[in-house]
């Protein structure tokens, strides 16, 4: 498994030499890193991602975090960003990454949380050859919800198991969190491990809380896509498992004709 790891600067480094020794300590796993911004030198971004072919990329950016979002604009290749801390303790990075238009998914940890994504990568890593099993935690409220993230999965043969199920016999168990940002509520309990995938979810729009609570919801662990955005947390399931005709033309028809590089 080859991981491209890109970071915008080379501030970063308290974030990108650490992350980089430990996806190297894990089983099977290939390393490529670069600094390269988005903002001052795109061409080389764009030469980056069209000549070093990866299964992964890993992208992080302080303040106007752009860099996540142009990758995952020019490949279908799934992108996982780092917000990192800087002058308002990491929240311009955060909403820069998570808050993606419908169609181009960049998956968000936490502010500078680099154990989320290592977390992830170790089971990742383990489990790319086969879909997931997957296990929605949701509100009460939010059945909804829950129905749009599974029929298009289920339609493809992709299998749920109830939110309760216990994933012992089952090693490829990934769980879906969507979480209520109108509460104070963790979303991680003792049936969910802390490698899932996350959506913050709202009733009604606009958010009226403080903005800084999807900070704190991100903080807890796991990865994420934006606010209320199904759409995205398929894509990015999708290009994460590009397995099958039927996972790649359920991506292309969610992803809505946008022009992409292939994998």
């Amino acid at each position: 498994m080859r991981i491209n790891v890109l970071f915008g600067s080379e501030s970063d480094k308290g974030i990108f030499e650490p992350l980089c020794d430990r996806l190297r300590a894990i089983n099977s796993v290939e390393v490529f890193f670069e600094v390269c911004s988005a903002h001052r030198d795109p061409e080389r971004l764009r030469k980056i991602i069209s000549e070093k072919p990866c299964d992964l990329y890993i992208t992080g950016a302080g303040l106007a975090a752009h860099l996540p979002g142009v990758v995952a604009s020019q490949t279908i290749t799934p992108v996982i960003g780092i917000p990192c801390n800087d002058i308002v303790l990491g929240l311009d990075a955060l909403l820069s990454i998570i808050q993606m238009p419908k169609g181009v998914p960049a998956l968000a940890s936490g502010v500078s949380a680099v154990d989320h994504v290592v977390r992830f990568v170790t089971w990742y890593a383990g489990n790319l050859g086969k879909a997931p099993v997957l296990r929605i935690s949701s509100p009460s409220w939010a059945n909804k919800q829950v129905e749009q993230v599974k029929a298009p999965l289920e339609n493809i043969g992709w299998q749920f198991i109830d939110c309760l199920a216990e994933s012992s016999s089952t090693p490829n168990v990934l769980d879906v969190v969507l979480a209520d940002l109108s509460t104070a509520c963790k979303p991680v309990n003792k049936k969910i491990e802390q490698t899932f995938l996350g959506v913050p979810i709202i009733e009604k729009t606009p958010f009226e809380g403080d903005p800084r609570s999807i900070s704190n919801l991100t903080a807890e662990g796991g990865l994420w896509v934006g606010i209320n955005n199904i759409t995205n947390l398929q894509i990015a399931l999708l290009e994460l498992w590009q397995i099958s005709s039927k996972e790649k033309g359920l991506l292309q028809e969610l992803k809505g004709g946008v022009k992409q590089s292939v994998r």
